[in-house]
């Protein structure tokens, strides 16, 4: 997910949209349903299952455990036997190279398994997981097939660590961005806690100072008087009838809770800033209740209270429930310096569950203040440095070219579905690539072959911000401002390959530490200013959950970020990428006095053009 600066775009807000309603109502039963099987397009009922759901639960509550025999008779052959139940099975016959896989129903044998392996209830469980957050058929997923190759990348991998937990399986982003398979993940961890580092939670501490993480420093660096008018916020609508009271202490209990959203700034005497935490929730929080007559009456009220936070005095955070006609809607904003856009589908989640259930207690992970010391001590003890060529940058795009939020404008480039389709299929699995790292290599190849007289640019990457380095950091459901900014050096030769430069920007984006940048990293010319950022918001799935509390409102409807108009842009160009609707698109954002005819036109046919050669190459 990326960072908001004031020229954020309505693709990616799309994308974080499909987030936010994909996961406000978590823990709901996954329409498609079906029992595991470790070959791709082999679903079986799940009432065919037998007392194998009770046999499952003995493997996380050191009962004996299943045994799993494997025999060979024209193809693979899976049979399921029970020690200790009469468990009917499934006899799956896959046989080798077949289009399709037929099932036979069989008893289970008494014979002793020739095999015992535990892992196939975990792979069954992370299989339906897996369907739920990729919103793809359970019988589209085999044990063997690759996460991303299924379509999903850092933000869903992140979305699938957090909802494992309430299946009994624990596992980190690591394992899915290094083992990348149900088999491989299952193998590692076994489903079994011993095997899995357990999550550090520590207390916060209250009215202290404490550092700020580098993409806060970094909002400091560009502002450094502060801003109250640099925010986030959703708009909801509900259901069903709640009560005020039950509301407010729903976000009361919230804020208590994420205790970032109890936090306030403090300016020092060398000028830098700090942060601290305030102990009472209503301190800091505020919540309204307002009766309207119309939507006009509404929005003319959001749009008072989106100038209203105060991150040095006042709030951080605020919560409007308005009430029209029996309707009601529910309007919540914070300073972009305490939550990102993944951090709104932790607070949906936590305050449709604490809304139903008053005494439900959501699963806490490592606190934020935490998590800033340590990738603070982390980054002190990893630090890469590059380079800019600041004078080149600004006489290439015009040396006043960043200007600001209200200087903008937006390009879209659009590929249709089928050339969509190729690229994040065969394409992606024939280079071995994340989907982030294709598109970075077009984008930087159209680039230099676009531009062969100048030197490939530094496109700072950014990320979501939540991977760790450590299995006992756990920030999955950790509100705060994550955002990672880092340069990615993969330099490219105008004569050279598409596969060379899809190859070098994965080695260079792979190599680099994305947890803790510093000023020096980012502007070693002495300058904050970026030339190019990118950053690849993944899928968007408009899925809608049965029983819901929450309906959001349409992304046309509204916008994710609010920001003054006058705040200076932090990059001379940004990208943005989303698929929508299975269509990839770019929106690219730029100064309107970048010269469009002379490098924005030639440049993004050539990008259409490298995508294409990567698609039709490996279909």
């Amino acid at each position: 997910m990326a960072h908001s600066s004031p020229s954020k775009l309505s693709g990616q807000k799309q994308a974080v949209a499909s987030m936010l309603a994909t996961l406000s109502c978590p823990g709901k039963a996954n329409k498609y349903s079906g029992t595991f099987s470790r070959r791709r397009h082999t679903a079986l009922p799940k009432d065919d299952l037998g007392s194998g759901g009770a046999s499952r639960e003995r493997m996380f509550s050191g009962r004996p455990r299943l045994d799993v025999a494997f025999r060979r008779s024209g193809g693979s052959c899976l049979r399921l036997h029970s020690r200790n139940s009469g468990y009917r099975a499934r006899l799956i016959q896959a046989h080798k190279r077949a289009a399709t896989t037929s099932l036979l129903e069989t008893q289970a044998l008494s014979v002793p398994s020739c095999v015992e392996s535990p892992y196939f209830f975990i792979e069954q469980d992370l299989q339906r997981v897996w369907s739920q957050i990729l919103a793809i058929p359970l019988d589209s997923i085999g044990a063997e097939d690759s996460f991303f190759h299924l379509g999903g990348d850092s933000i869903t991998a992140m979305q699938v660590v957090a909802e494992a937990p309430s299946r009994g399986l624990e596992h980190t982003i690591q394992d899915i961005n290094q083992l990348k398979t149900i088999e491989a993940i299952a193998r590692k961890n076994g489903g079994l806690p011993s095997n899995i580092a357990q999550p550090v939670v520590q207390d916060e501490v209250t009215n202290e100072l404490f550092v700020l993480t580098p993409i806060q420093g970094f909002f400091f660096e560009m502002y450094s008087e502060g801003t109250c008018w640099f925010n986030q916020n959703t708009l909801v609508h509900f259901q069903r009838q709640v009560a005020d009271s039950d509301m407010e202490r729903a976000a009361i209990k919230l804020v208590q809770n994420h205790a970032i959203l109890r936090a306030r700034y403090a300016r020092q005497k060398d000028g830098s800033w700090k942060q601290f935490l305030v102990g009472r929730a209503r301190q800091c929080f505020h919540f309204s209740v307002h009766k309207v007559n119309s939507v006009q009456e509404m929005r003319h009220i959001i749009g008072q209270i989106q100038t209203s936070l105060d991150p040095e005095h006042g709030s951080v955070f605020i919560v409007d429930l308005f009430e029209q006609n029996g309707q009601q809607s529910l309007f919540m904003i914070g300073h972009h310096l305490v939550l990102d856009l993944v951090s709104w589908r932790i607070i949906l989640a936590d305050m449709e569950a604490m809304i139903l259930d008053l005494q439900h207690q959501p699963r806490l992970t490592m606190s934020f203040q935490i998590w800033a010391r340590l990738q603070a001590d982390y980054g002190a003890r990893h630090r890469n440095h590059h380079p800019l060529d600041e004078s080149s940058m600004r006489k290439f795009w015009g040396e006043n070219n960043a200007s600001t939020g209200g200087d903008s404008r937006t390009r879209l480039i659009r590929l249709n579905e089928q050339l969509t389709n190729k690229l994040f299929g065969p394409s992606s699995q024939a280079l071995d690539v994340e989907p982030v790292e294709l598109l970075h290599a077009a984008i930087l190849f159209s680039f230099v072959r676009t531009f062969p007289q100048r030197h490939a640019p530094c496109i700072f990457g950014e990320a979501h911000g939540r991977e760790t380095w450590d299995a006992s950091i756990d920030v999955t459901r950790t509100v705060g401002w994550f955002t990672t900014l880092w340069p990615v050096a993969a330099q490219l030769s105008p004569s050279g390959s598409l596969v060379t430069a899809v190859r070098t920007v994965r080695q260079a984006r792979r190599a680099m530490s994305i947890y803790h940048n510093t000023k020096q990293e980012r502007c070693r010319a002495g300058t904050h200013l970026m030339e190019m950022t990118f950053n690849y918001a993944g899928k968007f799935q408009q899925v809608e959950q049965d029983g819901a509390l929450f309906r959001m409102e349409p992304m046309a409807k509204q916008s994710l970020f609010d920001g003054a108009g006058e705040l200076g842009r932090w990059t001379m160009l940004e990208i943005n990428s989303v698929i929508l609707n299975g269509m990839l698109e770019f929106h690219v954002t730029y100064n309107r006095g970048t010269d469009e005819a002379r490098v924005l036109t030639p440049w993004m046919d050539n990008l259409v053009n490298c995508l294409e050669d990567l698609a039709s190459s490996h279909a």
